[in-house]
């Protein structure tokens, strides 16, 4: 993978808390019928917010890869990587896309608090 380097002052000068970068991951784009062929990959940064923006600090992130059906997966030094149940369209014209996860609470409290 390419080393990339973000200019100092992307970490301090946001004017707004929660445009404020807190770290980074690794964006990848992987095949629709194949998951676990990763067809690009590229450094992002994490604003507070939640909204993961390229290495400037605000831009979108622009990947390298044709106009497609793509799974897109984050993946982060520390914590465990997500990835799209189904996969995207994507291409050329810019694209936002909320990822969210949802939590089976009764499943995960059955197993914490005694449940059946």
């Amino acid at each position: 993978m390419e080393e990339k380097t973000v200019n100092a002052s992307v970490f301090g000068n946001v004017p707004s808390p929660p445009d404020r970068i807190v770290d980074w991951v690794l964006v990848e784009l992987r095949d629709a019928d194949n998951p676990a062929l990763i067809v690009a990959s590229r450094s992002a940064l994490i604003q507070r917010d939640g909204d993961v923006v390229d290495l400037d600090g605000s831009s979108a992130v622009v990947m390298t890869a044709e106009p497609g059906n793509y799974h897109v997966a984050l993946r982060h030094r520390n914590h465990l990587g997500v990835m799209t149940a189904g996969e995207l369209p994507l291409n050329t014209t810019p694209t936002t896309h909320r990822l969210q996860c949802s939590w089976n609470n009764r499943a995960w409290h059955r197993g914490k608090k005694g449940g059946r």
